[in-house]
């Protein structure tokens, strides 16, 4: 093993210490300044290339669905798929990933995901990249930013072994994409998997370390989910288009963190909110940290005091049992024969009438025995018959 693998090997070994920070993003209009399909797929189904152009095939879009009564999620790829056919485009994943080539993303972005590993690791803070989006995962996988995600969730087409179209695979709308934070949370990163839904004791990335950045009303869920529970959702705008009214409605209504022009660049204010996240995760993680060996320490100290009590009141017990039985034969009782009451005495009594030591032990049979007389006395006629007799 070379030297530089081996640092390589230790460094990320190093890094799987790190608290891990998890950054959600929206594609559409959050990383790109517009629907990912508007970079040449929709143009080439003959719908013109301007504003009313895609407004026209996404209006029809929702006609379809609301007439069918289906998804609107569903009748978008259904419509993609019937137009493309149509036309006499091959449908294959190939076909989308070179649409995927032509997406333009937002100032900064290209360079945004190493720039915000490379600050994480200066402060000791394991950075992820994921992107949650209902557009298409097969786009997607052909821009340039692909390679630098963790992940990426997002709607799907099933394609057969002969690479043609079949069925819709997957399709993730906005509470779809809740489910996706939870799966982030506890590492549970198969989309089918049914245990996402099971407790566990530790997540793996809790959502106080998580930031979701999204542009609109379908990233409601995800922004209030994140931060209801301790991380940040930050809104993300265009300098001009109307979409900053509907981040601003957001934030007034408490679902963001904060709001920011969607500029990915170095210096922007968008890095520097994210960077004063990275730095407050270091702070709050370490303290976390802090915490739970407290809350340890002080779980061990109660169950050392619970088994010190417990064998306290165990030796208490036993002790107990022995006086109680010391009782039985010690103290004034009385024992019910047939013919009569007959009275004990204790040797505290016979210590109490002067009598010597010597008959103390003479006499300790009687004590615990059976009087001679048959009828009935009292305590003060049992001392003088007991002393006439001894005596």
């Amino acid at each position: 093993m070379s030297k530089i693998t081996q640092d390589k090997k230790q460094s990320a070994e190093m890094e799987d210490q790190w608290p891990v920070l998890a950054i959600c993003y929206d594609f559409d209009k959050t990383l790109s300044p517009k629907n990912m399909q508007e970079f040449g797929l929709i143009q080439d189904l003959g719908y013109d290339d301007s504003p009313n152009g895609m407004r026209k095939f996404w209006r029809e879009v929702e006609r379809f669905a609301k007439k069918q009564h289906i998804d609107v999620y569903l009748a978008g790829m259904y419509y993609f798929i019937r137009k493309m056919r149509k036309s006499g485009m091959k449908i294959c994943a190939d076909t989308f990933r070179d649409y995927g080539k032509h997406v333009q993303l937002f100032q900064g972005v290209s360079t945004w995901f190493d720039r915000i590993r490379t600050i994480g690791k200066r402060h000791h803070v394991k950075i992820e990249h994921y992107v949650i989006s209902a557009g298409y995962k097969e786009i997607i996988e052909g821009t340039s930013i692909f390679k630098k995600l963790n992940g990426v969730f997002a709607s799907t087409f099933y394609f057969d072994e002969d690479h043609e179209h079949v069925w819709a695979g997957r399709v993730l709308d906005f509470t779809g994409k809740t489910q996706v934070l939870y799966r982030i949370k506890k590492n549970k990163m198969d989309e089918n998997d049914p245990s996402v839904n099971e407790h566990v004791k530790k997540n793996r990335v809790p959502f106080r370390n998580m930031v979701y950045i999204g542009d609109s009303e379908t990233d409601i869920p995800c922004m209030q989910i994140v931060k209801e529970n301790g991380g940040n959702s930050i809104g993300v705008y265009q300098s001009k288009c109307a979409n900053k009214e509907r981040i601003l409605e957001i934030m007034k209504d408490g679902r963001l963190s904060f709001y920011k022009r969607a500029d990915y660049s170095a210096g922007s204010d968008l890095e520097k909110i994210v960077t004063a996240i990275i730095e407050k995760t270091e702070k709050c993680e370490k303290l976390q940290i802090e915490y739970e060996k407290m809350q340890e320490s002080f779980k061990r100290t109660i169950k050392n005091q619970e088994i010190k009590k417990s064998k306290k009141a165990n030796a208490k017990s036993k002790n107990g049992s022995h006086l109680d039985n010391t009782a039985r034969n010690q103290n004034i009782r009385t024992v019910q024969d047939s013919e009569s009451v007959i009275p004990y005495v204790t040797m505290d009594d016979i210590r109490q009438w002067g009598l010597r030591s010597s008959t103390e032990g003479a006499c300790q049979n009687f004590v615990c025995g059976v009087s001679p007389w048959k009828d009935d006395c009292n305590q003060q006629d049992f001392r003088t018959r007991y002393l006439t007799f001894w005596h």
